[in-house]
């Protein structure tokens, strides 16, 4: 009995040869995959965390907030620079202590932690503090 990748199997199956080869590469590229499947048995397919090596998060810089090293430039800011429409040369130009590198591995590190960022965003906004100091007395 011929094996699936039989060159005549191949041809009926696909109707010309350029075909036929098309399936044969697709059938050698799964059979590749299924072995890195199986190399790769012991990894942990949780979302593996990336390095941000221009961000970091100390306790007394910024109350905490990720910013970029040695500098007190938030991960925060850049980002609503980003949003106001600000290209990274007009923030490198606003900051010119910090690089193209560093300001695209904050928007990087945002990406990846998209919910602890917007969090920071919006515990910034005036209404979010109008909205939780509502029934406080001073605000009366």
């Amino acid at each position: 009995m011929r094996g699936i990748n039989h060159p005549r199997y191949v041809f009926r199956f696909c109707g010309s040869p350029i075909n036929g080869r098309i399936f044969q590469k697709v059938k050698l590229l799964q059979k590749i995959n299924k072995k890195l499947e199986v190399k790769n048995v012991g990894y942990n397919k949780k979302k593996a965390q990336l390095k941000h090596p221009y961000i970091e998060k100390k306790e007394g810089v910024c109350g905490g907030e990720p910013v970029i090293v040695r500098t007190r430039i938030s991960v925060s800011l850049i980002v609503e620079l980003e949003r106001a429409g600000h290209s990274v040369d007009e923030m490198v130009t606003m900051y010119p202590h910090i690089t193209h590198a560093q300001i695209y591995d904050a928007l990087s590190y945002y990406f990846d932690h998209k919910k602890e960022i917007d969090k920071i965003i919006n515990e910034n906004k005036e209404e979010y503090w109008k909205e939780k100091t509502q029934s406080e007395n001073w605000r009366r």
